[in-house]
């Protein structure tokens, strides 16, 4: 589903935008610890007579989850500029070059990013 644009403040330092990939990193991080752990739980859950488990997560699956798609869709949003323009060129990409679930989340940086708010604006003019 398409989000609405929220306003907030374009990151205008580099320190400013090094802080929100910063955010951005350590969010992906910490849902790929989360979705580790989702599945590990699951797996528990399952009756063990199951032959093939391996008991090893694919680390590719737990970084592509769809709620680090929607991290990474929303930290975009949120950056703007080159990063902004990145995600909208990966969003028009053929499904066979990105999975599904991120080009469901990139549908969203198309559609707009977060608007700066009127005095941050009329301050760059």
């Amino acid at each position: 589903s398409i989000r609405k644009s929220r306003v907030r403040s374009v990151p205008s330092s580099p320190m400013a935008r090094v802080f929100g990939f910063g955010q951005l990193a350590v969010g992906l991080a910490m849902g790929t610890v989360a979705e580790a752990l989702r599945q590990r739980v699951s797996k528990e859950v399952k009756s063990n007579s199951d032959s093939n488990n391996k008991g090893s997560s694919n680390m590719k699956h737990l970084i592509n989850s769809e709620a680090n798609f929607e991290r990474l869709a929303e930290a975009l949003c949120r950056m703007r500029g080159a990063a902004l323009k990145l995600g909208q060129m990966l969003s028009i990409q053929d499904e066979n070059l990105i999975p599904p679930q991120l080009a469901k989340a990139l549908e969203r940086v198309r559609a707009g990013a977060d608007t700066m708010p009127h005095k941050q604006l009329f301050g760059q003019l």
